[in-house]
């Protein structure tokens, strides 16, 4: 019988914890920068909760882009 085991084990792992590109280049020089601070990949990409900064700055971009889109619409 063989099992499914996940590559990083709980939440938080060490695994992935890396700098891939510095922050002066991970901007592509439009909208808006967001640094989460002391979080990675992982943790960004999966909220713990809804009081989480990476769950808080996610919701304010849809929220944006959502009124943006309706302003557009009514146009």
């Amino acid at each position: 019988q063989s099992e499914v085991t996940p590559i990083v084990e709980g939440y938080g792992g060490w695994a992935f914890r890396a700098e891939i590109v510095p922050i002066e280049s991970a901007y592509p020089g439009y909208g808006e920068l967001v640094v989460l601070q002391n979080t990675d990949h992982i943790n960004s990409c999966k909220p713990v909760n809804k009081n989480d900064p990476s769950y808080a700055e996610t919701l304010a971009f849809l929220e944006k882009s959502l009124k943006s889109r309706g302003k557009r619409a009514e146009a």
